[in-house]
């Protein structure tokens, strides 16, 4: 147990020594195909931008699809007012040509009415009479009143100008988003062109990325990358792995009893040289503490001398006072 404590942190160190060793190695090993596979997924990532910006700028005007934020183009030149009227000029078409083929089909109603009465064939609502007989007369008439009535020339000379209107419209449309679909491919081509020119040079994390997606796609990749890996920690982990699995020899017996030797003889080198400093720190104490004490009488004894001597004077000028006093009395 006390031997593996040792060396489980080496070996710890040498799985990450190992590890770090080994991707530098991967990378240079895959190399050719990691640079091809960063190109192609570049070169995807280009076309996917591309068809991005087709998707969300249609050169037809349809709706864009969702979540084109930042993938619009301010292109000028759409022709919206010119198929706006284009799209009123064919409803109108659509009207006139509606209104004149009802008056069709009265008018020829009312002349098929006509033709059958004058030939005398009997069905409902004619005679039966052949001739231009009175009733023969009156539904040409009818018919007549009919045409002029309903205008139709008019009509047909309206639909004859909205026609030419509409192929007016039709060549200027067509013109209008030509240019303008010119103008899309333009500023799109001038995008794509841009962002690759922008790909920085290609570097570990782009050749780590590609590493990756080859092992998903590659079964000798991915085995080969995590063999690889797998021999460098273990190549890194081989000296710390022959130790810890070999048998105690001769040499380690030695080494163990020469360092247990050296360690009591350092551990009462140690405790020798702590006895002496302490000693030695021990008379350092005891002369500081004579020598504060000596210092200390010296400073009593000259306080006693000068009390002393303070008394003797004092004394002295006391008996001298009272000689004089003395000397002043009457005898």
């Amino acid at each position: 147990m006390a031997k593996l404590r040792i060396f489980v942190p080496r070996l710890l160190i040498s799985v990450l020594m190992g590890m770090v060793i080994a991707e530098p190695l991967l990378l240079w090993v895959f190399g050719p195909a990691i640079r091809t596979e960063v190109r192609d997924q570049r070169e995807d990532a280009i076309l996917r931008y591309e068809s991005r910006l087709k998707d969300c700028n249609p050169v037809t005007g349809g709706a864009a699809s969702a979540g084109c934020g930042g993938f619009y183009l301010n292109t000028k030149g759409w022709p919206e007012s010119v198929r706006t009227e284009l799209s009123n000029a064919k409803a109108e078409r659509t009207k006139v040509e509606s209104i004149i083929a009802g008056i069709n089909t009265e008018l020829t109603r009312r002349e098929e009415l006509a033709r059958l009465e004058c030939n005398g064939t009997k069905r409902q609502g004619t005679t039966g009479i052949v001739g231009e007989g009175p009733n023969c007369r009156r539904n040409r008439e009818e018919a007549d009143r009919y045409r002029a009535a309903s205008n139709i020339g008019q009509h047909e000379a309206a639909l004859v100008t909205i026609n030419k209107k509409i192929d007016n419209l039709t060549r200027a449309e067509g013109t209008a988003s030509g240019e303008y679909t010119a103008a899309i491919n333009a500023e799109i081509a001038k995008r794509v062109a841009d962002k690759r020119d922008n790909q920085s040079r290609i570097g570990i994390l782009d050749e780590d990325k590609a590493l990756g997606s080859l092992a998903g796609r590659s079964g000798f990749v991915f085995v080969g990358s995590w063999l690889l890996r797998l021999l460098l920690v273990t190549v890194d982990c081989l000296p710390v792995l022959t130790k810890l699995m070999s048998r105690t020899t001769t040499y380690d017996v030695l080494l163990t009893r020469q360092l247990d030797i050296s360690g009591r003889l350092h551990e009462k080198t140690t405790t020798e040289f702590e006895q002496r400093d302490a000693g030695r720190v021990d008379v350092r104490v005891l002369q500081n503490e004579h020598r504060v004490r000596a210092q200390k009488e010296e400073i009593d004894e000259a306080d006693r001398t000068a009390r002393a001597d303070r008394e003797t004077v004092l004394d002295d000028q006391i008996e001298a006072l009272a000689a004089r006093l003395r000397g002043d009395q009457p005898a």
